[in-house]
This record gives C-alpha cells, sequence and structure tokens, in this order.
C-alpha cells in the first residue's frame, strides 16, 4: 500500500486583493450630464423672459420630459434612450474589466469605469446631433422663427451637445 501525504496552503492574498478591489469600486459611479448649474443663455429670451433663465440641464431636463403645457416644448427623449441602447456595451466594457482585474492585468479601481463615461458621453452628443427624438425630428414653428432652422437640441451655439460631460464619483460609505 502506498500512502502519500498533501499539504495544501490556500495564498489568499489574491482574493483577499480581489474583495479589497470589488469593495472599493462599490463606492464608485459614473454620471453623465450638465454640471455645474451653467446658465443656458438662449432660453430666457425664447420664453419671452417668462419663467427666468435656466441651466443647460435644465433644458435637456425639459426636452427629455417635454413641457406640453408651454406648447414650446415636446418631449424628444435623448437620454434615456440613449442609455438603454449603450446597456449591452456598458456590460462588454466591464465583463472586460472583470477579466483583466481576475487575470491580474490591472485592478478594478484603475478599469473600465472612465470609458464607460466617455462612451455614454460621446452616445448622447450623437443623439443630440441625429435629431430624431421619439420620431420628432422637427421643431414648432415659434421655435424654428426663433433660432431660425429647425434642428431640435441644437441651439445657434451647439451648447447641449458641446457641454455633456461626464465625472466619476466616489461615494462615501
Amino acid at each position: 500500500m502506498l500512502t502519500i501525504d498533501v499539504d495544501v496552503k490556500l495564498d489568499k492574498k489574491i482574493l483577499d486583493a480581489i474583495a479589497a478591489g470589488l469593495e472599493e469600486a462599490s463606492k464608485d459611479e459614473i454620471q453623465v450630464g450638465w454640471f455645474g448649474g451653467k446658465i443656458h443663455p438662449d432660453y430666457q429670451e425664447h420664453l419671452g423672459g417668462n419663467g427666468g433663465p435656466s441651466t443647460i440641464a435644465g433644458v435637456a431636463l425639459m426636452n427629455e420630459f417635454g413641457v406640453e403645457q408651454s406648447g414650446l416644448v415636446p418631449r424628444r427623449s435623448f437620454i434615456r434612450p440613449t442609455l438603454d441602447k449603450q446597456r449591452n456595451t456598458i456590460i462588454r466594457r466591464l465583463r472586460l474589466a472583470s477579466v483583466a482585474v481576475l487575470t491580474g492585468k490591472t485592478k478594478l479601481k484603475d478599469t473600465h469605469l472612465r470609458g464607460v463615461g466617455r462612451d455614454l458621453q460621446k452616445a448622447i452628443k450623437t443623439a443630440i446631433f441625429a435629431g430624431d427624438f421619439d420620431g420628432r425630428r422637427h421643431n414648432g414653428p415659434a421655435t424654428i422663427e426663433h433660432k431660425g432652422f429647425d434642428a431640435p437640441l441644437i441651439g445657434k451655439t451647439g451648447l447641449m451637445r458641446t457641454t455633456v460631460e461626464y465625472r466619476k464619483v466616489i461615494r462615501k460609505r
């Protein structure tokens, strides 16, 4: 009879590092939008001085959900449909990041969150430029007269499209 003794020691350093990286990453999030409360210079004039100034983020929100009672801002969803279309791309990017972490090629906190932010920022800019919002490709007559052209969400300066940005936010727990 042959007897073999095997002594197995588990090196938990890698497992502990992955767990710590996951814990740290669970505090991170990416936000995409318009930050800092920058005033939209064209909006108050368009409303004829009614309602006061609005931020660029406020104008984006009005277009996303519409302000039907005003007759000036129909619903032109461009944020939520863009995020829905990007969902699989985001999941794919995060899966690749997970594999890179598990194979030791990178640390989780150094991975793809910024890439996700850049992808979403670019996708929203593209959606604004494409100009097809829930099948609404045209502005109303008052808006066309005010702007001098018919391009929803694109003002004289392209301000909404050029100012969308992303940021990484670290939440404290």
